[in-house]
Formats: structure tokens, C-alpha cells, sequence
């Protein structure tokens, strides 16, 4: 009997000192969700998801590219990468930089949501050195666009000879195996941001909703008379309080949601009242300020990981 007992307490032991090492390996892994990897080296993540040929004509992933206070989103799928917005700037060449440690020389098709810089900024810059095939672009503006520097834009496109097209409801491009559509973009709306260009990513088996700066009143309308569901969210604009309303988040029920946001800017993005709708909806939030490039990569069996630097 004490052989016995000696043996339930070494058991015991084991349970514990097992139950003490997996807790400290949750702690480790802080914020790991049970679709993904994350890592804060999102490089070292990379070469370990992919192999040493990372990226390669097969590759399938999204990027949400840490570009301050403004969007940027790269997609990309086998041999053809879409990119959306451009951020403020690229003077630093943060975007090109990117694009050339993963192995992209070309955009098959580029997507300027609305005419605001932090979401075009940067495409006069990366276009002098990445060849850009086409341009989904609304041509006018509301009242509030920084319209000066759009007509540069489109000069700059039609110099390079870009294909620029404007968006039609409904209009689907194929981007390797992946899809982008148009969800709804609506041009009498007075306010820039809520002319956003609004897309559903199909990629991988799952569906990335991409609204741009769109706020309420563009959100209640596509909640209300268009297929939102989701399985990613891309926060409208930059986490403002005019966005992510629980509207939205009941008609799209995504499990991931990406902000977009500079760090400590004077906007004060995102608000607390879209963090704390986000927090009651249950879905697992990354933020770029916080957490810098987030890659979401997409696995044959319909699964994805996220990958946090």
C-alpha cells in the first residue's frame, strides 16, 4: 500500500509540475489564438511557417502592413499580389522595402478605397519602382478629398500606363486563387470616407471584409441588404468611433478583426467605444501599433494562421 501511495504522489507531482509548464508556455505564447501562430519576430515566424523559400510562386497569404496612421493590405496568391491603399507616405520606402523581401515585383491589381492620403499617399512613390497592371479607383471625390493630390495620382497612374478602373457593384477580380468583389461603394455620399470602396476577399476557404474608412451610416446600409458575413474583419476606419458598430459586428460575426492605426496619434484611434464593441462581440482583436506587420496565412485544409511582429 505505501508503494502504492508513493506512486499516486509521484503521479500527482507530475500532473502539477506538467500543469505549472503549460501555463507558463500559454504566458509565452500570449494571445494565441486557437486558428493561429503568433510571433513577435514576424520574419523568423515566416521562414518557420514557409521554409527557407518563404515566398514563392504558390505562397498564399495577406499582409496588413504596418504603415503608421493609414492602411495598407498586400494579398497575395500564387503568382499574383493585389495591394489596398497605400498608406500616408512612402518616403521611407516601407512599402517597396516590403515588397522586395517578399519577392514581389509587380501588383496585378491596386485598390485606393477613397481619396483621403493616409490610404493613397504612398502610391506615387511605390509606383516609380513596382509596375502596377491596374487601378480600381473612384474618380470623383466629395467636397472633403484632398483632391489636388488625387489629380497627381491619376496623372502619375496615366504616365505609367495603368489600366485605371472604376469600381461597378458586383464586379469580381481573380487574384491568383484568391477573389476580390465589390461590395458597394456609394458615390452621392457627402463625406469621402463613406464613397469607400467596400470588398469581400475570398481566400483560403474563408472571407476578409474590407470596408475602408466607412462609418454608420454606410455600415447599417450594407448590414442591412448585403452578405457581410465573415471571417475577418479589417476595422473601418482606423478604429473610429464612427465605425465597427454593433451592427456590423452582428451582421458580419467575424472572429478576427485587424486594426490599422499609428502609434500614440493625435486621433486618439482606435476609440474605446470600438474596442469595447469589439471586446463584447468576442473577437480576437491585433492592432498594428501594437503588434506591426500581421500576416494572415491560409492552409489547404481551411484554416489560417496569424503572425504578429
Amino acid at each position: 500500500m505505501a508503494t502504492k501511495k508513493k506512486k499516486i504522489d509521484l503521479l500527482k507531482q507530475l500532473a502539477l509540475k506538467f500543469c505549472v509548464w503549460f501555463c507558463v508556455l500559454l504566458v509565452a505564447l500570449e494571445g494565441c489564438f486557437a486558428l493561429g501562430i503568433i510571433s513577435s519576430s514576424p520574419s523568423k515566424a515566416l521562414m518557420s511557417l514557409f521554409g527557407a523559400n518563404a515566398i514563392n510562386e504558390n505562397s498564399e497569404f495577406l499582409l496588413f502592413l504596418d504603415v503608421g496612421q493609414g492602411d495598407c493590405t498586400i494579398i497575395k496568391s500564387k503568382n499574383a499580389t493585389a495591394i489596398i491603399d497605400f498608406g500616408l507616405t512612402d518616403e521611407d520606402d516601407t512599402i517597396y522595402r516590403k515588397m522586395l523581401e517578399l519577392g514581389i515585383d509587380r501588383v496585378d491589381l491596386a485598390v485606393i478605397t477613397h481619396h483621403h492620403n493616409d490610404h493613397f499617399g504612398g502610391f506615387n512613390n511605390l509606383i516609380q519602382n513596382i509596375k502596377i497592371d491596374n487601378l480600381l479607383i473612384n474618380k470623383s471625390s466629395a467636397p472633403d478629398s484632398q483632391q489636388q493630390e488625387l489629380n497627381k495620382l491619376l496623372q502619375v497612374a496615366n504616365q505609367s500606363k495603368v489600366n485605371i478602373i472604376e469600381p461597378k457593384i458586383g464586379t469580381c477580380f481573380n487574384i491568383g486563387d484568391a477573389k476580390l468583389k465589390v461590395l458597394y461603394t456609394d458615390l452621392s455620399a457627402n463625406k469621402e470616407n463613406n464613397r469607400s470602396i467596400i470588398t469581400m476577399l475570398y481566400m483560403g476557404g474563408k472571407k476578409i471584409l474590407l470596408t475602408g474608412d466607412a462609418e454608420s451610416t454606410v455600415e447599417k446600409h450594407i448590414s442591412q441588404t448585403i452578405d457581410i458575413d465573415c471571417d475577418i474583419l479589417k476595422v473601418g476606419h482606423h478604429g473610429s468611433y464612427t465605425s465597427t458598430t454593433e451592427r456590423l459586428l452582428n451582421a458580419a460575426t467575424p472572429a478576427v478583426a485587424i486594426v490599422s492605426v499609428g502609434y500614440d496619434n493625435i486621433y486618439k484611434h482606435p476609440s474605446d467605444w470600438a474596442l469595447l464593441r469589439l471586446k463584447y462581440a468576442g473577437v480576437n482583436l491585433y492592432r498594428t501599433d501594437l503588434d506591426g506587420d500581421i500576416y494572415i496565412k491560409f492552409s489547404s485544409n481551411n484554416t489560417f494562421s496569424v503572425i504578429r511582429g
